[in-house]
C-alpha cells in the first residue's frame, strides 16, 4: 500500500507540473506529500486552511487529481483479518449516508467479517457518539475511540479531550 501511495503522489506531481508548468513543481511535491506539508502551506499564508489546499489542487477536475480505485469492502476487511487485525469502521460520522444507508453499510461490513466501529472520535458530535454506540451494540461490534487529531481548528476536540467509551460497550482492545 505504501508503494501505491508513493506512486499516486508521483502521478499527482506529474499532473500538476504538466498542467501548471515547472514553476509549480515544488508546490506540487509539497501538496502530494499529504496533510503534514499542506499545513505548512496554510501557515505560510498561501491558503486559509488544509481543506482549501486539497480542494484547490487535488479533487476531481483539478490539476493534481489522480484517479484511484478503492478496494471492495470484502477485500479490505479480508486483508485486515488475514493479517491478524480487526477491521474497524473509521469515523463513520463523516460518511454521507442516510440512517438507512448507514445501517445497511454496517450490516454488510459485519457480514464481511468486520469487527468494530469507531464510536468516539474528534470528527463526531456527542449525538453521533450515541448513534454509533447503538450500532455497536445492535451489530455486536467492538467499539473504538479515535485520536485522529490534526491540529487546532482541524478537529472538534483538542488532543486528549475526547470522552471515554461507555462502560456498556466492549472496546476493540479488550482482549489485547
Amino acid at each position: 500500500m505504501e508503494d501505491d501511495a508513493l506512486s499516486r503522489r508521483e502521478q499527482v506531481v506529474g499532473q500538476l507540473v504538466a498542467e501548471l508548468g515547472r514553476a509549480v513543481e515544488a508546490v506540487a511535491r509539497v501538496l502530494a506529500c499529504g496533510a503534514g506539508l499542506t499545513i505548512q502551506h496554510v501557515k505560510a499564508g498561501r491558503a486559509p486552511d488544509v481543506r482549501s489546499v486539497f480542494h484547490h489542487y487535488l479533487v476531481k477536475g483539478k490539476p493534481g487529481f489522480v484517479h484511484h480505485e478503492w478496494a471492495s469492502l470484502q477485500d479490505a476487511v479480508g486483508w485486515i483479518g488475514a493479517s491478524g487485525g480487526i477491521a474497524v469502521i473509521a469515523h463513520p460520522g463523516r460518511y454521507k449516508f442516510s440512517k438507512f444507508e448507514m445501517h445497511e453499510f454496517v450490516s454488510q461490513f459485519r457480514d464481511c467479517g468486520g469487527g468494530g466501529i469507531e464510536v468516539v472520535t474528534g470528527s463526531h458530535s456527542p449525538e453521533q457518539y450515541v448513534e454509533f454506540a447503538q450500532l455497536s451494540r445492535e451489530f455486536g461490534l467492538l467499539a473504538s475511540r479515535g485520536s485522529d487529531y490534526h491540529g487546532k481548528g482541524e478537529s472538534r476536540a483538542d488532543l486528549g479531550e475526547l470522552p471515554h467509551l461507555s462502560d456498556s460497550l466492549r472496546p476493540v482492545w479488550h482482549d489485547w
